[in-house]
């Protein structure tokens, strides 16, 4: 930063030095000044006078600059040793403004180190190479001893022979701090940013590899291994949620160095936690990641013997998330004591979060395949006591009928119409046993009439009163949509009618601002909530929803039973006026016979 004051070093230096070196040895500016006065003229009385009197101005013009600028302004001798080194300096004349910007009083006719007695050598290494060459300098430092930053223009004013040197300078401490907290804050979002880069790098390394695993353990051991070595921790495994709500290990670890933690792992894998218990129960309780360096408080006995043994200082442990449940446990040590970051915690939740939708993935498969078991027993039971016996009732008719025909004794009429009906009604139970296996024939024309169709027939099939109301005719503009959403309702309505021992189902079907909503309502005796949270006929809904991005919702109803709805959005709803444009769009199409 160039000092403010540039013109005035120049004039100063122009003019010979300071104020009181110009009254005891007026330079060239002010000799011009008494030549004009006295010229080569005799010396009068009168002459002598105005001389006098221009000195007198010019000095207290320059008096007055060297008192009102705001820089500090001194002038200093240098001090020598024995040796001729520039060892100290003193005072000869200092400005008001330089206590201002050295913090140091009553300066003139001291020497500094007195004043500042643990002043650095480099100062008197820089002012005497100017006292020595004549050469001016301008240049930063610190004074160490006064703890301050000073922007500094010095160069020699008198004879060479006296060693006399004058400064110009400022106080930059505050902009050197500006500049140094600046540099910081930048070099502080470096390393946020590769620490960040970091992060994103081992989410998206742990997403492929969730993505891609077929079971919870193959997902956990590229996890564990690639969250060791990222955090350099030494050890990692998991924990999973029993169904006896406590925590056990799974086979799936990572340690740095093979076989190192043999005796830890044989410890771990006899362990079955608590909810509270330890560092991982903590997790379980709290649903939050966890840290210690207190290994011996928070892990059991065995487990924290053998880390001590082990020099293991720090424990971390984290949730992984279906939902809004904990359904298993993270943990790591490491044998250096390390501070929880938020980068960290961040990326450790989302992470949970990924192996938490690879569990959901396991459970759905489970639940799908229970769900088909317990279908095809369904049907089979159908088939075996109501369609089987109406056809093996059949073909006994028919059997005594062929009888009568060999014998020619057939009478006309005789058993058929019977039969007829048999037959009919066997086919009517096929068509109600299958039809909420397959989807919808059709998902833009006639939807609702399908869903009210498979309505009647659970009612038919249950013997239970259901009642459907849909106001206007509805359809879906993707097939797997509508084939998705049919199912849903499926399910909710039969789980109705089979669990919630209700008098009544009402089933509705209606268009708001966020889309079609379906509603399944019972008077029954309401959903559990073991139930509601974890059944598996609820998780594959909530699956179902997810896939077609639609809103489930079950809640127990006001005054008894239970109340399910699931809203899907409105973008893949075909209205009844889109219906009609599309109707119009298809006659515009099509040539008028009775035009021309």
């Amino acid at each position: 930063m160039a000092p403010r004051n540039k013109n005035v070093t120049s004039k100063m230096k122009a003019q010979g030095g300071t104020p009181k070196e110009q009254h005891n040895d007026i330079g060239k500016g002010e000799k011009s000044e008494v030549d004009a006065i006295v010229g080569k003229h005799e010396v009068t009385p009168l002459r002598l006078e105005q001389a006098e009197k221009a000195l007198l101005q010019s000095e207290a013009r320059y008096r007055t600059l060297f008192e009102s600028i705001d820089e500090g302004f001194c002038v200093f001798d240098m001090l020598y040793d024995d040796a001729g080194r520039p060892v100290d300096l003193r005072y000869v004349e200092v400005n008001p403004a330089f206590e201002r910007h050295t913090g140091l009083a009553d300066a003139q006719g001291a020497t500094i180190r007195e004043l500042v007695p643990d002043i650095e050598s480099y100062w008197f290494e820089i002012y005497g190479r100017v006292a020595a060459s004549g050469e001016p300098i301008r240049f930063e430092n610190r004074g160490e001893g006064l703890g301050r930053w000073f922007d500094v223009y010095a160069f020699r004013v008198g004879r060479p022979e006296d060693r006399r040197v004058a400064a110009i300078f400022a106080d930059i401490t505050a902009r050197k701090q500006a500049e140094l907290d600046m540099s910081n804050m930048r070099r502080s979002l470096e390393e946020r940013v590769a620490e960040r880069t970091d992060m994103l790098r081992l989410l998206n390394e742990v997403a492929v590899a969730a993505n891609n695993a077929d079971t919870l353990d193959e997902a956990l051991q590229v996890v564990l291994r690639q969250i060791c070595e990222h955090n350099g921790w030494l050890f990692g495994h998991a924990f999973q949620l029993a169904a006896s709500d406590r925590l056990v290990p799974v086979e799936m670890y990572h340690e740095a160095a093979h076989g190192a933690f043999t005796a830890f792992r044989t410890a771990t894998s006899r362990a079955n936690i608590a909810r509270g218990e330890g560092l991982p129960g903590r997790v379980l309780t709290t649903g939050k990641p966890q840290w210690t360096t207190d290994i011996a408080k928070d892990l059991t006995e065995a487990r924290a013997r053998i880390g001590r043994n082990l020099g293991l200082r720090t424990a971390a442990a984290f949730p992984i998330r279906s939902q809004a449940e904990v359904v298993g446990v993270l943990e790591f040590f490491s044998d250096k004591s390390i501070e929880p970051s938020d980068r960290l915690l961040e990326t450790m939740e989302s992470l949970g979060m990924l192996l938490g939708r690879v569990v959901e993935r396991e459970r759905f498969a489970r639940d799908i395949a229970g769900a088909l078991l317990n279908e095809q027993r369904r049907i089979g039971a159908d088939l075996h006591d109501s369609i089987g016996q109406d056809l093996a009732g059949a073909a006994l008719l028919l059997d005594r009928l062929s009888e009568k025909v060999k014998v020619g004794k057939l009478v006309k009429g005789d058993n058929i119409g019977e039969i007829g009906t048999i037959l009919r009604r066997a086919i009517e139970e096929i068509r109600g046993a299958v039809r909420g296996l397959r989807a919808p024939a059709s998902h833009q024309d006639g939807f609702e009439i399908e869903l009210r169709e498979l309505v009647e027939s659970i009612s038919e099939r249950y013997e239970i009163d259901c009642i459907f109301e849909c106001p206007e005719p509805l359809g879906m503009t993707v097939p797997e949509t509508a084939a998705h959403f049919y199912r849903m309702v499926s399910e909710a309505v039969t789980n109705a009618a089979k669990h919630s021992r209700a008098n009544q189902i009402a089933v509705s079907l209606k268009l708001c601002e966020e889309g079609l909503v379906a509603e399944v309502r019972d008077d029954g005796v309401g959903i559990a909530e073991s139930e509601r949270r974890s059944g598996s006929g609820l998780r594959i809904m909530r699956h179902r929803a997810k896939m077609i991005g639609a809103k489930l919702d079950v809640l127990r109803a006001r005054g008894g039973g239970t109340v399910v709805s699931c809203t899907v959005p409105g973008a893949l709803v075909i209205r009844p006026a889109e219906r009609g444009d599309e109707a119009d769009e298809l006659n515009g199409d099509v040539e008028d016979p009775d035009r021309g």
